[in-house]
C-alpha cells in the first residue's frame, strides 16, 4: 500500500490536473529519491556545523544559531513532503 501524499503537493489543484499531478509525482521516484537523499545529507551537514566548537568563538552565535535552526527546519519541511517515498 502506498502512502499519501501530503496535501501541500495538490492544494490549490482540482480535477483532472489534480489527478495527474498525483501521478507524475508519484511517477517520479527516482528523481524525488535522490532529491530527498540529498536533502537529508544537507541537514546532517548542518546538524554537525551546530555542535563545531569553533562556532561557539562567533560574537554573532547567536544569529548563527537561528540560522542553523531556520535552514534546519526548511530541510525537515521538504523531507517530509517526500515521506511518501520508500526508503
Amino acid at each position: 500500500m502506498s502512502k499519501s501524499l501530503a496535501l501541500q503537493w495538490t492544494k490549490g489543484v482540482s480535477g483532472e490536473a489534480k489527478d495527474q499531478l498525483e501521478l507524475a509525482v508519484r511517477h517520479s521516484t527516482v528523481a524525488l529519491g535522490r532529491f530527498k537523499k540529498m536533502l537529508e545529507e544537507k541537514l546532517v551537514g548542518l546538524e554537525s556545523q551546530e555542535t563545531k566548537s569553533d562556532a561557539y568563538e562567533n560574537p554573532s552565535w547567536a544569529y548563527f544559531q537561528a540560522d542553523l535552526n531556520g535552514s534546519k527546519r526548511a530541510y525537515k519541511e521538504m523531507i517530509a513532503l517526500l515521506s511518501f517515498l520508500e526508503t
